[in-house]
């Protein structure tokens, strides 16, 4: 990946546990994401591109940089079986944060996922979608700033804040160690969904795909799991089109 965008930043992929670049990415998400110091094996896992903790994704992992200095990081998946992406973590540090390097990554993201697609000889996706912190359960007002700022980002985006009763899960079963994961139990989430093409909404069909993208091919969560149903009834008690 050599992509070059606002004021001369460019995207490094970050192939391999060999990778120079791995660490810097492990430093850029504990200084970016502090509060999910449990994903630090989930994202040492993107450096693969197929992981076989994740056989149902295609994984990137992005550095961006500029002239010497690491900037941002990109965290996503590609999801074959259900021609759509993920959006894992999407972070620039402060000082670079007016530069409009968020909107150009979101930008490079729509296009790699179009990329993965044509090697898997799939359709082009429908889009990605991500989750976000709800504003509503911060436990402070710095809190409540940060997740403000980050749903705001995806909104002036282009993505679409869906209508459902998310919850995300604990980490896949090959992530669960007790160190990164103690106590982590679902919680309510936001689920904003970025289209490839201009459009207002999902219809039912396609947000339970995108669930289904979600609980099975990523966070590999049985199909007997308690809180799915508790999920899925809050996409079909909205109707046909969401």
């Amino acid at each position: 990946m050599n992509a070059v965008g606002p004021a001369g930043a460019a995207i490094h992929a970050v192939s391999g546990h060999d990778s120079p670049y791995l660490q810097t990415a492990v430093r850029l998400f504990r200084e970016l994401f502090p509060e999910y110091e449990r994903y630090v094996p989930f994202l040492e896992a993107c450096a693969e591109c197929r992981s076989p903790r994740y056989p149902a994704t295609h994984n990137h992992l992005w550095v961006l940089e500029r002239g010497n200095a690491a900037i941002g990081l990109r965290v996503f998946c590609y999801l074959p079986r259900r021609d759509l992406g993920y959006g894992i973590f999407i972070g620039v540090l402060p000082p670079y944060r007016s530069l409009g390097l968020g909107a150009w990554l979101v930008r490079q993201t729509i296009d790699q996922l179009a990329s993965d697609a044509k090697v898997y000889r799939r359709p082009e996706p429908l889009g990605y979608c991500a989750e976000v912190e709800r504003v509503g359960d911060a436990e402070s007002a710095a809190d409540r700033l940060t997740r403000q700022r980050r749903l705001a980002f995806h909104i002036r985006n282009g993505a679409l804040l869906l209508p459902v009763d998310y919850l995300e899960p604990p980490m896949p079963p090959g992530e669960n160690t007790v160190a990164s994961t103690s106590g982590h139990q679902p919680r309510p989430m936001h689920l904003v969904f970025y289209p490839t093409a201009d459009r207002e909404h999902l219809t039912r069909g396609e947000l339970l795909d995108v669930l289904g993208g979600l609980y099975f091919d990523v966070y590999q969560v049985p199909a007997d799991t308690s809180y799915l149903q508790q999920v899925l009834n809050s996409v079909s008690e909205r109707g046909a089109s969401c």
